[in-house]
């Protein structure tokens, strides 16, 4: 649906947004199932939980953060359909409860998602290069190997393949919509492959295969028998007995990544017949995240053990417990193998998880760029789409100079590496579930003229239902992060981060508001409207 006609000419940047639906229900399967990054969310997990969250289940703890993130999907969905255009967030707050408000939290999302993107460049080396010419050069006899996969352990070297990955996500999002989905199905390959690899591998091993292998992998440098090392810092089994409580706290863990299911709600003016294809897009990434995730662990469990992983997670910076690598997943599959092919594909595969966040981060954060030009709260130059491959270059030339700088910053500032700020993204995600309650009162004639306007649930428009049952989960949510100091915590350095970056957000509003005003420009009309088409 294009703005109204009674708009005045100039509310818009222009009548239409360049933008054109290329994507259909595989693709934005693919985009949001990509976002979840198997890989990223095994790693974070076997590298927190164990011995941090005595008895949780691993398994358990992604299925039930995959119900999670499931109600909260259900919100994001109905946004989706109600308001099929880019911007996520910004889009759906700016028109229910508040255009500051709306701005001001997508720019702190925006921020926070392109901060995270630095991490997963920086994974590229620690999950993926790092760990797979290790244990290449374990399994092939080759030092040589084995020292170059430490040297690439050290910022310069993170840097330089994560400034390579970040530019060549650009060309791929400079091309255009087509081109960064068949680079889509390319990288899904890879890590698919990758993935069945670990299956394999694990699903032939067992514990006792392991120890043994980590041992003769390990030995060299550890100069002692580093399984002992590491089970001297687990803590007695006893102590390990399933706890459900412990389960249910280490959810929080798996649901990082699990956010990445519905970041296609940015490229929401790219996607045809959103009903049907976020619907399959949203909750499919979800189910097959979710799946992917708890075999492997399940697996992991059976080859690892909890205990033993418990030993890694605590005894991490430990001197007797001396590791040339950090214990990734990736790294403790790939030494498993039983031949150089095999471990090479699991970190080809840990590789590529990791690299699908970059250009899908990136595009993520360039539709609400354009978003708010669209909305004259950004300069006309950020709005500008290519009239032929209909993508906007200025936007993701601006978004990966910032993503470059947070790499940066990352890898070489001791306040930018101790950030967290996951509780951002919940802080984004609350009032957008308000708004979702709430739209179908504030906005009644924009919602009867929605796909959704005539659907009704326990007798209440089904988003007001899908929006509370979405507020419930995140607000669950956000209570553990706040309250769990290892995933996120309030320490007053993460938090002070994302209040100055709100705070820049508002200010920037008020001042583009009133410079458009001295123009004559009342942005103030574009959001009684719905964003350009």
């Amino acid at each position: 649906m294009h703005a109204s006609e009674n708009a005045e000419p100039e509310v818009f940047l222009r009548k239409s947004s360049g933008l054109v639906k290329s994507a259909g229900p595989f693709d934005v399967f693919l985009f949001n199932f990509g976002l979840c990054s198997v890989g990223i969310a095994v790693t974070l997990a076997y590298g927190s939980v164990p011995g941090n969250y005595p008895g949780a289940n691993i398994p358990l703890s992604v299925l039930l953060a995959g119900l999670c993130m499931a109600a909260i999907a259900w919100g994001f969905w109905c946004w989706s359909v109600v308001i099929p255009r880019s911007g996520g967030v910004y889009a759906f707050i700016s028109r229910s409860l508040s255009p500051g408000l709306g701005f001001s939290i997508s720019f702190v999302d925006t921020f926070t998602w392109l901060f995270y993107n630095a991490l997963a460049a920086s994974f590229l080396t620690t999950i993926g290069i790092g760990p797979g010419l290790y244990a290449v050069g374990h399994l092939t006899g080759s030092p040589g190997l084995k020292d170059l996969a430490i040297a690439f352990q050290q910022p310069g070297a993170q840097l330089a393949v994560g400034t390579a990955a970040i530019a060549t996500s650009s060309g791929i999002l400079i091309l255009g919509l087509k081109a960064f989905f068949r680079v889509q199905v390319v990288i899904f390959a890879a890590a698919v492959v990758g993935t069945l690899a670990a299956v394999a591998i694990l699903g032939a091993a067992d514990h006792r295969v392991f120890v043994d292998k980590f041992d003769a992998a390990l030995a060299a440098e550890s100069g002692d028998v580093p399984s002992q090392q590491v089970l001297a810092a687990a803590p007695p089994p006893e102590a390990l007995e399933f706890s459900f409580s412990a389960t249910c706290l280490a959810i929080v863990w798996p649901m990082l990544s699990f956010v990445g299911s519905i970041f296609s709600v940015n490229i929401g003016g790219e996607v045809r017949n959103s009903r049907r294809s976020q619907l399959i897009g949203m909750f499919g990434a979800i189910a097959a995240a979710a799946t992917v995730m708890a075999v492997l662990a399940m697996l992991a469990d059976r080859v690892f053990s909890p205990r033993f992983q418990a030993g890694l997670v605590l005894g991490s910076g430990r001197d007797e417990v001396r590791l040339p690598l950090t214990p990734s997943f990736s790294l403790l599959t790939a030494i498993t193998a039983e031949g150089a092919i095999a471990a090479s594909l699991v970190c080809i595969g840990f590789f590529a998880w990791a690299f699908f966040w970059l250009p899908a981060t990136m595009m993520y954060a360039t539709r609400a760029v354009i978003a708010w030009s669209f909305d004259r709260l950004a300069p006309a130059s950020l709005g500008y789409v290519h009239p032929t491959r209909h993508t906007p270059v200025n936007a993701i030339l601006a978004v990966a100079a910032v993503n470059w700088l947070f790499l940066v910053l990352y890898l070489y500032t001791p306040f930018f590496g101790s950030l967290v700020l996951v509780l951002a993204a919940m802080f984004a995600w609350l009032p957008t579930m308000v708004g979702a309650a709430a739209f179908p009162f504030l906005r009644p004639d924009m919602y009867r003229r929605s796909a959704l306007g005539n659907v009704r649930l326990l007798g209440m428009p089904i988003m007001t239902v899908a929006g509370t049952v979405g507020l419930l989960g995140v607000v669950a949510l956000t209570v553990m992060l706040w309250n769990d100091p290892l995933a996120a915590g309030h320490s007053p350095a993460s938090l002070g981060t994302i209040a100055t970056v709100f705070a820049v957000g508002a200010a920037w509003y008020w001042i583009a508001r009133r410079v458009r005003r001295r123009r004559g420009i009342a942005i103030d009309k574009a959001f009684t409207e719905l964003p350009i088409e």
